[in-house]
């Protein structure tokens, strides 16, 4: 009788564990269906408060066609939350940790950006374009550099600059943005050319009055070697 009862209470405790189980999979599984949606309908209320304002900024900046169509593609995939295009924000340098202590540069997923292929809809192997990265320089207002400044000197334009503490903690320090800019790394279509992202630059940082410059842009490229290159590595 005690082995019988014993094997119920076991029987009873594994069916009870299984609906636990169960269960706990169905809050699991409800949970990140929720979350989806969520995430979804949020990033969809955001393009369309921002679509506006894209719009009309797109009308006033000066953009190659490519590099419009491009960027509309990339604006309906984030829409859909398509990876491709959720890999473009994501590879892209979204913030500064230390500013105020000196860390001026954030530059995202280099490499993450680079392997961004996007393909045509009809033709699934044809690349229709690519991620592009691009190393942006910021500078606050300066005035042109008349001397060699030192660590500890200060612009005299700015020595009585009389702000919030954070403006004049940076107004203290802004001279040695002649040597080292901030630095921060975008993720673009391929399509975009230097000038299309400066462009865009100009626009953005009008109303800050900062001064902002492309360094650079890389595409994933097929490395080519020269004979020459061969035969020097060969030897």
């Amino acid at each position: 009788m005690s082995i019988i009862i014993s094997f119920i209470f076991l029987l009873t405790l594994s069916s009870a564990t299984k609906l636990n189980r169960t269960e706990e999979n169905s809050d699991v599984l409800e949970s990140w269906i929720k979350l989806d949606k969520t995430l979804k309908g949020t990033t969809q209320s955001v393009i369309k408060y921002l679509m506006p304002m894209l719009v009309e900024s797109s009308s006033q900046v000066n953009l190659s066609s490519k590099c419009v169509k491009q960027s509309l593609q990339l604006v309906t995939g984030l829409r859909s939350l398509k990876k491709w295009a959720f890999s473009f924000v994501d590879s892209s340098a979204k913030g500064f940790d230390g500013l105020l202590s000196g860390a001026l540069s954030s530059f995202g997923e280099y490499d993450q950006c680079l392997e961004i292929n996007v393909f045509d809809r009809k033709k699934k192997d044809e690349v229709v374009f690519q991620g592009q990265y691009c190393m942006v320089q910021l500078r606050l207002p300066l005035p042109p550099k008349t001397k060699r400044y030192r660590l500890y000197d200060q612009l005299e334009e700015l020595k009585n600059f009389s702000g919030t503490e954070v403006m004049k903690y940076l107004s203290q320090r802004a001279h040695l943005m002649y040597y080292i800019p901030i630095k921060v790394g975008l993720c673009i279509p391929s399509g975009c050319s230097e000038d299309d992202l400066q462009n865009i630059l100009n626009f953005a940082v009008k109303k800050f009055e900062m001064n902002a410059q492309v360094s650079y842009c890389e595409v994933k490229e097929e490395k080519q070697f020269y004979w020459i290159q061969i035969f020097a590595m060969y030897v």
